[in-house]
């Protein structure tokens, strides 16, 4: 049994917290007890077309507190041809239980960023094909008629109140999987030390808890992903604005987790390595050996229904899923979901020298973080090259040494991203050099 004690801290109703967000107390308790069992089943073995052929099936029953019982199990297929074919494959079903944070995080009084207010007389929204619907609705929510030709909200953020939500349900998720593994292990030392890997995914995810930010309240309250064709300020996401009734800024937005819909994702994933000695190329036996390897990610989809907006495929884009979501409500996931990905390395060796050059490529990239129909410029394709390399001066002290970003390439412009860039997947600090030694004292 695993029990997960109660936080309940010794402190006022209302504090200012160490981040300097007003917060409240809060307490909760989660018990889950589990019971698991796992077999594998040799099926063939030294057979025609069966080298080994084995199966794995595990399975798992938790007994929760607050959502009952649950059951998840997976299925695994190894099927090895000969030594140089092998096929792989497989089912799961998975769960996940609402977090503690996500239950009882207590309701803190912050900043939240967004990209900025709709009713800014300059925005997208207001001098957009459905400008007139926006400017009622502006109106309707507490801007001033006087004051709604020259409003203008020129701050990064809001104030926000988020809590955790006791109403949360479990995320259930089904993941299959099928691919290969080539291993043709070739007699010649050109091919000897050469394989490949294939392996296709899908998977999804449903009733997937996830942030419904600031942004995300203001963007669905106005329509940007089709939550509110209307315009009408009794919209769900509208109610969760209040405004200053004399100035018309943004006084408070709600923000909060929900169990927002479903997320479905699939792809191929490809491995791929190639070495061999240069006295194969008819150099000397003693000029090193090369090896290059690579591998390289395509998502083919990954679409998010929920929200009330309507089913949108971001492969290819830079946008928020809200999947992550900090204590203070911020949403923290990941932005970037380029349809290519790829990691490629030439290396050399040499006795006590090795030198690598790592090329990181990125897909280009709609950006949709300020909605599906923001019309902000996509993000072109990105090639970062690093160089790095070692030398072992003894057998206990090494050294080594290298450059990232080799070429300074500078982060791209993100229209309504954190400071205007995707800084977990472009490179922020530009060019960098490294040097360091391991010294083994033993």
């Amino acid at each position: 049994m695993n029990t997960l004690p109660a936080y309940t801290p010794n402190l006022p109703q209302q504090i200012i917290s160490p981040s300097y967000d007003l917060a409240s107390s809060t307490s909760g308790t989660q018990n889950v007890r589990e019971v698991y069992a796992e077999l594998r089943v040799p099926v063939l073995r030294n057979k025609p077309f069966a080298k080994d052929v084995s199966l794995d099936i595990a399975g798992r029953h938790s007994q929760y507190d607050l959502f009952g019982g649950a059951n998840t199990f997976m299925a695994d297929l190894h099927w090895q041809v000969n030594n140089a074919v092998t096929f792989r494959g497989g089912f799961q079903r998975a769960f996940r239980a609402p977090s503690l944070q996500d239950l009882y995080n207590p309701s803190i009084q912050a900043q939240v960023p967004i990209s900025g207010d709709p009713c800014d007389y300059n925005s997208s929204y207001r001098t957009g094909a459905n400008a007139a619907q926006v400017a009622a609705l502006c109106q309707a929510q507490g801007v001033p008629s006087g004051l709604l030709s020259s409003y203008s909200y020129g701050e990064a953020s809001a104030n926000g109140v988020y809590a955790g939500n006791t109403h949360l349900k479990p995320e259930v998720a089904d993941t299959f999987t099928v691919g290969f593994v080539l291993t043709p292990h070739f007699h010649g030392s050109l091919d000897r030390d050469l394989g490949a890997s294939v392996d296709y995914y899908h998977i999804k995810l449903n009733g997937a808890v996830g942030a419904v930010t600031g942004d995300l309240v203001l963007q669905n309250c106005f329509n940007t992903n089709g939550a509110n064709p209307t315009y009408s300020n009794s919209n769900f996401y509208c109610q969760q604005i209040s405004r200053d009734p004399t100035t018309g800024t943004l006084a408070t937005l709600k923000t909060f987790e929900e169990n927002i819909g479903s997320f479905t994702t699939d792809g191929v994933d490809i491995q791929a390595h190639w070495g061999f000695p240069l006295h194969a190329l008819g150099m000397s036996e003693r000029s090193g050996r090369v090896l290059l390897q690579t591998y390289v990610s395509y998502l083919r989809s990954l679409r998010v229904v929920g929200l009330g907006a309507p089913s949108v495929n971001l492969a290819g884009s830079i946008a928020d899923t809200y999947s992550a979501i900090a204590a203070d409500g911020a949403s923290i996931s990941d932005l970037s979901h380029p349809s290519w990905k790829a990691n490629t390395m030439l290396g050399y060796a040499n006795g006590p020298l090795g030198v690598a050059l790592h090329w990181r490529f990125i897909s280009s990239m709609a950006d949709l973080m300020d909605g599906v129909n923001s019309g902000d410029a996509g993000v072109p394709a990105y090639s970062y090259f690093d160089l790095n390399g070692h030398y072992q001066i003894t057998s206990e002290l090494q050294v080594r040494a290298g450059i990232t970003n080799l070429f300074d390439k500078m982060e791209p412009f993100v229209a309504g991203a954190p400071l205007l860039t995707d800084a977990a997947t472009y490179d922020i600090f530009g060019r960098q050099y490294f040097v360091g030694f391991t010294a083994n004292f033993d």
